[in-house]
């Protein structure tokens, strides 16, 4: 859904007559049948000031296509302006522009997350380019039309009200801001080299309509797919407040065990990394080639590693994980709403792997060792939750002893005065599934 579609010149002229908060207002009324808020209004009025400044450029396409609040499908995200047109390669392209009226921005030790003062007050925030960036990542994994017309997305971020960029361009968010730039008060010529390097023609709309008519269908490919229902390793961009509450979640549970060390410490002072076991990485790669006969040799095989991978990180990850989870669960009641809908949502998505279809296209063992890793989370998470409902699915199938023997190895594996450490709880869960050869252990001296 788009509140506000025209050409470059019509947005132009809309501020001039300072009407451009009005006319988005009234077709957010007439669209979406919802009244605008007087701060909707005051953002809208002062940040399209200063989108019409880099808009007047006379290096920007005249029949740029100009969008205000598009709604991504079936989600509740809202781009602030989508600009579309042609780019130098002649393709259709469309860039994101996430529009942040903040002044001041600090960085945080949290992965993609700031703090800025929101509401009257410091919050933490997605950083703008990681906001920006994901909403590309959704348009481009969900839209039939991005898909199908092969229409280059490139999201940036305009903090127009910042002049010191300290904290937002920290050396921390780089690998974010190479995805996405950031454009602060004073970058207005760095904008318009942007826009231009991207849009280099103009197209009336065009390729925003095209995206608004585009239906919702996911673009993995089958094998990603295939690997990230039965490992349960979600592959897919978080958005704004769910980064933030996992980046929160992490300052947690490094506090797990405060004055001992954190994930994969052996309790023995050395960090115990876990590494691969390249004889049993092309057990699974050959099998993989021998069920999916009908593909390429060397597609299967990178089915095959992709599945590797994804079981041994489930078992470094999930085991521990749900000390984790029990540790927010009883000392973060802030977090608590936010835990319930991940742990939930994470089950229920899980569910898939439990098909036939999906059973048939993987490796017994690997089935059964990640099925059964599956029943535990579902089995810990509904007791957690107090609904333990969530875990009929696997008791239905049989899992239910499996899953109660590891989450008992996980939760009351080590001595009765502390708690298992997290190389005891990969150890003791790997016997358990039948694959405690599948991976070595190396000894770091680094402290974590």
């Amino acid at each position: 859904m788009i509140i506000y579609l025209e050409t470059r010149e019509v947005f132009l002229e809309h501020v001039r007559r300072n009407r451009i908060e009005e006319e988005v207002g009234e077709r957010l009324k007439a669209i979406a049948g919802r009244r605008v808020s007087p701060a909707e209004v005051r953002a809208w009025r002062n940040s399209f000031q200063y989108v019409s400044q880099f808009l007047l450029d006379p290096m920007i396409p005249a029949a740029l296509g100009v969008a205000i609040e598009y709604q991504i499908h079936n989600t509740a995200r809202r781009i602030d302006l989508l600009l579309s047109g042609r780019s130098p390669d002649d393709r259709n392209a469309a860039v994101i522009v996430e529009l942040k009226q903040w002044e001041t921005v600090d960085a945080t030790a949290m992965d993609g997350v700031v703090r800025s003062v929101v509401g009257g007050g410091p919050r933490e925030l997605t950083h703008p380019s990681y906001q920006a960036w994901s909403y590309s990542c959704l348009l481009e994994d969900f839209n039939t039309a991005v898909q199908e017309h092969s229409i280059a997305i490139n999201p940036c971020a305009y903090l127009h009200n910042c002049s010191d960029g300290s904290g937002v361009l920290a050396d921390c968010y780089q690998d974010y801001l190479e995805r996405a730039p950031v454009f602060l008060r004073h970058h207005t010529d760095e904008l318009v080299g942007f826009l231009t390097r991207c849009l280099q023609q103009g197209d009336g709309g065009e390729t925003i309509k095209r995206i608004r008519d585009g239906r919702a269908r996911p673009s993995r490919q089958l094998a990603e797919v295939f690997e990230q229902m039965v490992l349960g390793n979600s592959e897919f961009t978080l958005i704004e407040e769910q980064k933030v509450v996992y980046e929160r979640a992490l300052q947690f549970a490094r506090k797990l065990r405060p004055g001992k060390r954190m994930a994969l410490w052996d309790g023995n002072g050395a960090r115990a990394v876990l590494r691969d076991n390249p004889v049993v990485r092309e057990q699974v790669i050959s099998e993989c080639v021998e069920l999916h006969s009908q593909l390429p040799v060397a597609n299967a095989r990178e089915l095959g590693s992709f599945i590797y991978d994804g079981l041994i990180l489930q078992l470094r990850s999930m085991g521990p994980g749900l000390l984790v989870d029990r540790w927010i669960r009883q000392h973060c009641p802030d977090l608590q709403e936010a835990q319930e809908q991940a742990i939930a949502s994470e089950i229920t998505n899980n569910l898939g792997a439990l098909k036939p279809s999906i059973r048939a296209n993987y490796p017994g063992t690997v089935y059964e060792a990640s099925i059964s890793m599956n029943a535990a989370y579902a089995r810990f998470g509904g007791d957690l939750l107090g609904k333990p409902y969530l875990a009929v699915p696997y008791l239905s199938q049989g899992y239910g002893e499996k899953a109660r023997c590891l989450i008992a190895l996980a939760l009351e594996g080590g001595s009765p005065a502390e708690e298992p450490t997290d190389r005891q709880i990969i150890d003791s869960w790997a016997r358990e599934l039948g694959i405690s050869g599948w991976y070595d252990w190396t000894e770091q001296d680094e402290q974590v």
